[in-house]
């Protein structure tokens, strides 16, 4: 028995409703699909590709729409938010970030990984601070005191300093 076509299963598009205006991003393409979820986890041949970021590839064109209509900020945000929460995880994720936003703690943990796309691959020497441990463990010994000692001994046992035999 053949599978129902891809198109009569999947649901439709995400459409959102802002300042009277809908915009609807496609589906997202296999590519896009890859790029994200390499973004996501850090993938330095992400980094390199500095002309994309996520909302774009997330939004497609109805990024440029929004940015060309000056759209406010949050509902660009919660809108790119929705299109990831729908790839990511379902349909009623997508519904309840556009609806109620993200929360704060995971829009930063989002916001972090996708600020370490936009870095270099290679972080410069100079990004490790840990200053490096001396050669030798511990306290240093203090070696005075056996120089004496041997010194001593040398000259048969008898001390420099007064009341010392």
């Amino acid at each position: 028995m053949p599978l129902k076509a891809y198109e009569d299963v999947v649901n439709e598009p995400l459409a959102f409703p802002i300042g009277g205006k809908i915009y609807t991003p496609p589906p997202l393409s296999a590519q896009a699909g890859i790029y994200i979820v390499k973004a996501l986890a850090g993938d330095p041949d992400v980094a390199n590709e500095p002309s994309r970021n996520l909302w774009q590839t997330l939004l497609g064109p109805a990024y440029d729409e929004m940015i060309a209509d000056d759209v406010p900020m949050d509902a660009l945000s919660r809108a790119g938010f929705a299109m990831l929460g729908d790839f990511q995880n379902n349909r009623e994720a997508a519904v309840r970030v556009w609806e109620s936003g993200i929360d704060p703690e995971a829009r930063a943990a989002l916001a972090a990984a996708v600020l370490s796309t936009t870095r270099r691959s290679t972080p410069p020497a100079a990004a490790n601070t840990t200053p490096k441990r001396a050669s030798g463990t511990g306290t240093p010994r203090k070696r005075t005191t056996a120089k004496k000692t041997t010194a001593s001994r040398s000259r048969g046992g008898k001390s420099s300093r007064p009341g010392r035999s």
